[in-house]
């Protein structure tokens, strides 16, 4: 929160000790699956990484990913669907000039799509797709 005539940011003392206490400590959901399992998929898609896929902070932005993956898909695959659910693992960020290469394979009804420099994981996605 901010004083917006001085621009401070302002002290825990400035809110009612009442409004403090109302921290919902509960769950939103039951199991914690935040981690994507590696994928020994078959070779999809390549990308050589530009200076276009960088942010002002010289890294590929992390809404470059989410499309760099879509392309492990033919656009007759993904005629008629459209993305459900997605699930964005960043492991190491990729540079100028590096070719990431994106391996997938479909399990339990979810694509599992991992991006390797080399050998090295760089990202891992989970995706699943439903009927338009």
């Amino acid at each position: 929160m901010v004083d917006l005539k001085r621009y401070t940011v302002l002290p825990t003392s400035a809110f009612p000790a009442a409004q403090n206490t109302l921290y919902n400590d509960l769950r939103a959901v039951d199991t914690v699956d935040w981690k994507i399992a590696p994928s020994d998929g078959e070779l999809a898609a390549e990308k050589i990484i530009t200076s276009s896929d960088y942010d002002h902070y010289n890294h590929v932005n992390n809404t470059k990913y989410a499309d760099f993956c879509m392309d492990a898909f033919s656009v007759d695959e993904l005629k008629g669907k459209y993305l459900s659910n997605i699930r964005i693992s960043y492991v190491k960020q990729c540079k100028y000039g590096e070719k990431l290469c994106f391996y997938r394979c479909l399990k339990d009804g979810f694509w599992f799509i991992e991006g390797r420099v080399g050998e090295e994981v760089r990202v891992r996605f989970k995706l699943q797709f439903s009927e338009k």
